[in-house]
């Protein structure tokens, strides 16, 4: 079976399953693919427009040029993805993770796409993404001190 016939939910688990993770040029629009465990899958080219991936583990996926068009990916796990060159218009990626090997398209913001950082990962804030975080906190008072 060739990866472009995967156009059925059912298909792509029980390929995954199977060991199977060259699902490039997949169609899957509007899937449901709540929760769903696709470590290291290749979708590259893969047609997920308004596809629901809420709090899926997309760690080491290839989303290479796929189309993500109003897809929602909201705490999904995408560290070490690969989503170059992949169409994220009107994507929700609110408090998705991400790390320093996840790669975005040129010009997309993880900031401004609302994404976590991993725990422990460095990156910078800007001062408007920071606005009002430290109300009430006293900056002259040491950890520890009463």
């Amino acid at each position: 079976m060739r990866a472009e016939s995967v156009k059925r939910v059912a298909d792509l688990f029980f390929r995954y399953e199977e060991g199977e993770r060259d699902f490039r040029g997949a169609k899957l629009s509007q899937a449901n693919l709540i929760g769903v465990d696709l470590q290291g899958a290749d979708l590259s080219g893969a047609d997920l427009t308004g596809a629901t991936l809420l709090g899926a583990d997309l760690r080491g996926v290839k989303l290479v040029r796929a189309d993500l068009t109003r897809a929602v990916l909201a705490q999904a796990d995408i560290r070490g993805a690969d989503l170059r060159g992949a169409r994220l218009s009107g994507i929700d990626l609110r408090k998705a993770t991400y790390d320093g090997a996840t790669r975005f398209p040129a010009g997309f913001s993880p900031i401004d796409g609302g994404l976590m950082p991993q725990s422990g990962f460095m990156r910078r804030v800007r001062a408007s993404d920071a606005t009002g975080v430290l109300r009430g906190v006293d900056s002259n008072r040491r950890a520890g001190s009463k």
